[in-house]
């Protein structure tokens, strides 16, 4: 039984899909951030910044990496399909030449 390029299609895209959320999820913190910033005045606020940075940036990156996983999932699908089709056209081809 070979590899099915259409299931690893689609755990890829559910990948894709956690990506593009922490994506919309970063996006919110900025905005809290900003909301934040504009209501409260206060020497903390430079840690909390640091903080909320910290996260936003690890969101980036998870999502990021999520989306190279993706890629590379399809990627690596599609070649080993097609290394088990040359496999089996080599195996059909000896069985024809007996």
């Amino acid at each position: 039984m070979g590899i099915n390029v259409g299931q690893a299609r689609h755990q890829a895209q559910v990948l894709a899909s956690q990506a593009k959320n922490l994506h919309e999820i970063s996006n919110q913190i900025v905005s809290y951030e900003s909301m934040l910033n504009s209501y409260w005045q206060a020497e903390e606020m430079k840690y909390v910044n640091q903080a909320i940075n910290k996260i936003e940036i690890e969101l980036r990156s998870t999502a990021a990496t999520l989306t190279q996983l993706e890629s590379i999932i399809i990627h690596t699908a599609q070649m080993i399909r097609q290394e088990e089709m040359e496999e089996e056209r080599k195996a059909a081809e000896q069985l024809r030449l007996r």
